[in-house]
This record gives C-alpha cells, sequence and structure tokens, in this order.
C-alpha cells in the first residue's frame, strides 16, 4: 500500500473541513440576538420582561457552560504532537476514554424556575456537571521532514467523538445531552528529542438541544437551546524522563436555534420567542501530564473557559454581567496502535 499523496491528502482535508464545519446558511434580517428576544417575549410588562430576561440568562450561560464541558482542553488527550506512521504505509491509530467534572455558571432565579422561592431576581450560582469524551484519531498524512530533526511538518490527522453531558436537574435542567464530532488536527513540528510537539486542530461538536426550566411542570421561565460548538485549538508539548507535558490555548464559537418562554401566572401574562441564529464566543485555556506505558498512555487535564463577549446584564437596566467562567478537569487513557 502506498502512502497517500500530498495532493490527496490535501482534496480530502477540504472535503472534510466542508462538511464538518457546514453550517446552515440564513440571511441577516432573521437573525436574532438575546436583547431582541426578551424585548419581543417581554412586551410592555415589567414582570414578564423580567423573567423573559432570566430565561435568556439562562440560555446564555447554560449554553456556554455545556459548550465549554463539551470542547474540554486538547483534542486528543494527552498529545501535542499527529499520530503519524508506525510503518511506511499503515496509520497509527489512537482510541481514548475520558472521563471528568466541569464546574459552569448557571442561573438561579428562585420566582422564575421554581415559583415557590420567593423573587424572580437573577443570581448566578455553580453547577457541577460530570462528562465523558470518547474518542478515535487517524494518523492520514506523515507531513514533511525539511531536516533530519524536524518532522511532522503539515502532518495530518482526523478525529472523530462522541460524548456525553450531564447537567445537573436540581438546577432546572431537563436532562442529559448525548452528542458527536468531527475535525482535522494538521502537525506544525512532530515531538523530537530536542523539539516539542506543536499542532493546531478544528472541530466541529453537535450535541442537540437541552432545556432549562419547564412552564408545564410549574415554572415561571424556560428556555431550549443547541449545543453545537466549533473549535480551534493550539497544543505544545514534550516529553521529560517520561513525563509528557502539554498547554494549548484556544476559541470556541457555540452557535444555533434558541427560544425562551416565560408566564407571570397560570392565568396571567404569557410571551415568547426564539432566534434560529444566536452565537457566543469563548477563549480556554488549558495544560495536562501524562505517563506512557507502551501503548497505554495515561492523562490528566485542566482548563478555564470564559465568554469573550457578554450581551446580557445581571438584571434588564443594569450594567453589571454575571460570571461566566466555566472550569473543566478530567482523567483519560488512550491506546495507540
Amino acid at each position: 500500500m502506498k502512502a497517500p499523496s500530498v495532493t490527496a491528502s490535501k482534496v480530502l482535508v477540504v472535503l472534510l473541513i466542508a462538511f464538518a464545519f457546514h453550517l446552515p446558511v440564513s440571511s441577516r434580517g432573521s437573525a436574532q440576538g438575546l436583547k431582541d428576544l426578551v424585548a419581543d417575549c417581554g412586551g410592555t410588562s415589567e414582570m414578564l420582561t423580567l423573567l423573559c430576561h432570566n430565561a435568556a440568562l439562562a440560555l446564555d450561560l447554560g449554553r456556554g457552560g455545556l459548550g465549554a464541558a463539551a470542547s474540554g482542553g486538547s483534542p486528543v488527550p494527552g498529545s501535542a504532537s499527529t499520530m503519524g506512521y508506525r510503518i511506511r504505509g499503515f496509520p497509527r491509530i489512537a482510541l481514548g476514554a475520558r472521563g471528568g467534572l466541569a464546574q459552569i455558571s448557571v442561573v438561579n432565579a428562585p420566582g422564575a424556575f421554581n415559583p415557590d422561592g420567593g423573587s424572580a431576581s437573577a443570581k448566578t450560582e455553580g453547577a457541577l456537571l460530570p462528562l465523558l469524551h470518547f474518542s478515535g484519531t487517524v494518523g492520514l498524512f506523515d507531513g514533511f521532514s525539511p531536516q533530519p530533526t524536524v518532522g511532522g511538518v503539515l502532518s495530518l490527522d482526523v478525529l472523530a467523538s462522541a460524548q456525553a453531558l450531564f447537567p445537573p436537574e436540581n438546577q432546572g435542567f431537563q436532562g442529559g445531552l448525548w452528542g458527536w464530532g468531527l475535525g482535522a488536527r494538521i502537525g506544525i513540528l512532530r515531538e523530537s528529542f530536542t523539539l516539542p510537539g506543536v499542532s493546531v486542530s478544528a472541530t466541529r461538536s453537535w450535541m442537540g438541544s437541552a432545556a432549562v426550566g419547564s412552564i408545564e411542570s410549574g415554572d415561571m421561565a424556560e428556555t431550549e437551546f443547541d449545543v453545537n460548538v466549533t473549535s480551534f485549538k493550539g497544543v505544545v508539548g514534550k516529553d521529560f524522563l517520561g513525563l509528557g507535558l502539554l498547554a494549548g490555548l484556544g476559541w470556541d464559537r457555540m452557535s444555533g436555534k434558541g427560544t425562551i418562554r416565560a408566564r407571570v401566572s397560570p392565568t396571567g401574562p404569557e410571551g415568547g420567542a426564539s432566534s434560529s441564529d444566536l452565537s457566543s464566543r469563548r477563549a480556554v485555556f488549558f495544560g495536562g501530564a501524562s505517563m506512557t506505558f507502551l501503548i497505554l498512555q495515561v492523562s490528566g487535564e485542566a482548563g478555564w473557559s470564559k465568554d469573550l463577549d457578554p450581551e446580557l446584564p445581571a438584571e434588564p437596566s443594569g450594567d453589571r454581567f454575571p460570571s461566566s467562567n466555566a472550569y473543566f478537569a478530567s482523567i483519560a487513557f488512550r491506546v495507540t496502535f
């Protein structure tokens, strides 16, 4: 079997990216921001506007936190270098499983998401979110070696994943999320005795829809939103006497449709609004360590993610924005063939 040519690899990269990152095209006139949703939902009622504002905050923070948990840190656990080939014409294949916890920010508005709780004023609080992530990586192109100690330049891996998130139902979430993802990783340098491994990646995850609150169950506000995550990340890593260290940074974009709904009382005013084109951006920073035992690697990782463009203040007429930080930590096992 011959190794794939550079031309064939380029064509495959283009097809992969075109498929993995295809987004539905919508006109600019149909796009709405969260402030528009609150205005459409609340109308002229002050109480209804407050409840709609709380629902939009729950959408914004919930999607950001779930998206950060789905994205995590390094796209391949414990790895900064692309896979490459074990022998010429036969790519390396890696299978990984990662489990961990994320602490995300959620909206606590007792009068909105628990009618017996009193005031409808919104506050933010932390919520712990268990997560599972399964990944597969295939080295598609071994890259170039411009010098004897420099290799893996423009090498290519293809990535696939399946994920599960378990947000806390006692804080308003209406069940877990299961999703999948595709992506590609391009090597800048493959790790050698003198050089670190450096790579950049692009991935797309589809996690389905999440919901916070349920008017049918007695809440005064609810929201439902898509959790689709596009991630671009750079990772650098080096092995030191058997201990591998890596660090990275990235940019995540959460996008998709969203709906908010509120009702002052079972017989009182009700409002709702939706948009097919909501998005937000987050920066992510992460680091980790690993140990390798023949074909098995055990690694740990931790990171931090923060909203780059908060849109809604904590109160409809306020100027203070709620915390949107998300923190995550995980332990992973990866087998490379």
